[in-house]
């Protein structure tokens, strides 16, 4: 028996973290136990002697691949657990009503023009749905909703395909969820009487700093505020739906995460809905990453669960690294056009795919064969403690011809260590 490669123990004072990278699990003890701990775990002898003493513990060790038998293979442990990832039958299904959107944000990657899915494309949906139940036996339903905006055809787009989903689902006896990715602006009333009955469990909303900060990027129409539109909103629609949880994503460059921000989000949010509001910090891809705004992020997490709100301070991934990787999903366009990836110009461009009139979607194979396929199946990556924890990265990082290898690690705010405990200390969401 050995200490797992992918075993992390880290030292902080009297107390030390350890936390396997495969598993996920993580315990804390005393650093003076901790040393003797790691100490007897390097001989037989004294693994004897802790089993002897402490037999429960040495169980929570095993079970937790904190310690590994020797000659054990992690390496294929990780590869079964991609490969499992890969072949989920929890259906993810991304839906785009359209590509248009009521705001203009500098750093969104999308290209916003004027589109509106049709009725034809949504019956071939229909049929879509039909099919992955009755032919591909999915075990479970997600329907996504994204765009551009998609609330901007709730009604038209999103609550007719919704009650078709609900209702195949129902007789198939399978679960079905819908969350959505929106500004909020377009989260009204109808909207929020509606969410129960179409079974919208998750919405993820975008703040962009402060109320300064977030009118400046999202400039809403007379002069009204999108910040307090939005949170304004999100109360609403929290107290419409028990059931709903709403992820807030804070994007954040340099200077976003200001004092004011929290206290801003509090004059909106009642105290009986903060426990449903998870915060995500992430940082705007295309600013520089500047590791002295740590103490900064940390604040803001502290003082978000010491007012009742939920943090998500999970950094790291976990199976497979993105859901397009997995064989059960798919993105459908408002055209009918089919994608893989929608962080990348396959929306507007050359889709490398399509849906047909009977619900099924024609891939073409040499354009998506990355999706699927693990992209640590390299020498640094297969080395590297890390790999569980990141699994190679993004696919249009790893399948660029001819393009320099790009670590995961060369653009985290936070080093994989110091999201670990980020996790620990700070991540609140079950």
């Amino acid at each position: 028996m050995k200490i797992s490669k992918y075993t992390y123990i880290i030292y902080k004072s009297n107390i030390t973290y350890w936390f396997n990278g495969i598993s996920k699990q993580y315990f804390a003890l005393n650093t003076d136990f901790s040393k003797k701990l790691f100490d007897a775990l390097q001989t037989e002898l004294g693994q004897n002697e802790l089993g002897r003493q402490y037999p429960t513990f040495i169980k929570v060790l095993i079970d937790g691949n904190f310690v590994i038998e020797e000659g054990k293979d992690e390496i294929q442990t990780i590869r079964n657990n991609f490969e499992n990832g890969h072949n989920s039958k929890e259906y993810k299904l991304t839906i785009l009503p359209t590509l248009n959107c009521n705001f203009n944000c500098w750093y969104c990657i999308q290209k916003h023009i004027e589109s509106k899915m049709t009725p034809e494309t949504m019956q071939k949906i229909k049929n879509h749905i039909n099919k992955i139940i009755k032919e591909d036996k999915i075990c479970s339903l997600n329907i996504d909703w994204f765009g551009g905006e998609p609330l901007m055809y709730f009604s038209d787009v999103i609550e007719p395909i919704s009650h078709f989903a609900i209702e195949q689902c129902a007789k198939a006896e399978i679960p079905f969820s819908n969350t959505i990715t929106t500004n909020a602006y377009y989260l009204t009333n109808q909207v929020c009487n509606k969410l129960n009955e179409l079974k919208i469990d998750l919405m993820q909303i975008t703040l962009d700093g402060n109320r300064w900060m977030h009118n400046k990027i999202k400039k809403a129409a007379n002069s009204e505020s999108a910040f307090d539109i939005a949170l304004y909103h999100i109360n609403n629609a929290l107290s419409a739906s028990a059931k709903l949880s709403v992820l807030l994503r804070i994007n954040y460059t340099n200077g976003t995460i200001s004092n004011d921000l929290l206290n801003q989000i509090c004059e909106h949010i009642s105290a009986q809905n903060r426990s449903r509001v998870q915060f995500l910090l992430r940082k705007v891809w295309q600013s520089a990453t500047d590791r002295n705004r740590k103490s900064e992020v940390r604040s803001f997490w502290g003082k978000a669960i010491n007012n009742g709100f939920k943090v998500c301070a999970n950094d790291f991934v976990d199976g497979i690294p993105c859901y397009a990787d997995k064989k059960f999903y798919a993105c459908i366009n408002y055209n009918g056009e089919a994608v893989r990836c929608t962080a990348c110009d396959d929306l507007y461009l050359d889709a490398p795919g399509s849906l047909g009139e009977d619900g099924t979607i024609a891939w073409n194979k040499e354009k998506t064969k990355k999706f699927g396929t693990p992209n640590f199946e390299n020498a640094t990556c297969l080395s590297c403690k890390h790999l569980p924890l990141c699994l190679g990265g993004c696919n249009n990082h790893r399948h660029i011809p001819d393009d320099k290898f790009l670590c995961e690690q060369d653009n985290r705010v936070f080093t994989f260590e110091e999201a670990i405990e980020n996790y620990i200390d700070y991540d609140t969401i079950s």
